[in-house]
């Protein structure tokens, strides 16, 4: 009876169904941004319910972690309180809807952020992402954010290191490589057994530039170094 109702509807006012459409989509992807997590990762009130979002193809760094703070603030600034449109591309694994946040004037979120330095374009999952890549090599060209530290630590190596969790080749993709930083952190991951993760360096040369820093090797062995 109702689809019956329906069709009769459209037939009466056919243009009724595109504006009905239009109106649908414009409101699943409306929300208002209710609360600032870190750098890349708010919580929106949509449809009467809390959703967590992660701002996607980039990494802020890490509260706890230099710049996180800023980075946090940095978001803020843009976005608290303010209505958003998602662009959705899924969820992953922690449940978190991945998207982009556009401000009502357009502005994207995800690329301002990185834009002003206060993020890394993540590579690893969005390999592709030429914009990302721009802006955040014309950032660090302009030693803007967290590029005005000559060796800023990508996030995911923060992570990493914290928990104790194996290294691999996918986390030199930033560095230049020729630089020190490069070819100690390639030796220390190449000379690993196979069985083993990375928690402690393997090779002396990298334990010394630890040490040089006064950090503590055994805790966090890659914290400091890196040359972007």
């Amino acid at each position: 009876m109702f689809l019956n109702f329906l069709k009769s509807l459209f037939l009466a006012c056919p243009f009724l169904l595109p504006t009905l459409a239009i109106s649908s989509v414009t409101a699943n992807n409306s929300a208002k941004v209710v609360s600032i997590i870190d750098g890349d990762t708010i919580e929106v009130l949509q449809d009467r319910r809390i959703v967590r979002i992660r701002l996607i193809g980039i990494d802020c760094p890490e509260r706890g972690q230099a710049y996180g703070k800023k980075a946090k603030q940095a978001a803020a600034t843009l976005i608290y309180g303010k209505d958003v449109t998602l662009d959705r591309y899924g969820v992953d694994r922690y449940g978190r809807t991945l998207a982009d946040v556009m401000l009502t004037d357009g502005t994207n979120i995800n690329h301002k952020l990185v834009k002003e330095g206060w993020c890394w374009w993540y590579r690893k999952y969005s390999p592709a992402n030429s914009e990302l890549q721009r802006l955040e090599q014309e950032a660090r060209d302009a030693k803007k954010g967290l590029w005005i530290d000559p060796s800023p630590t990508p996030p995911w190596i923060y992570r990493k290191t914290r928990h104790g969790q194996r290294l691999n080749q996918s986390d030199l993709v930033p560095l230049r490589h020729n630089s020190i930083s490069h070819q100690i952190l390639a030796a220390s991951i190449n000379s690993q057994p196979s069985h083993e993760p990375f928690k402690r360096p393997m090779c002396e040369a990298f334990r010394s530039a630890c040490l040089s820093r006064q950090s503590n090797p055994w805790t966090y062995p890659l914290s400091f170094g890196m040359v972007a």
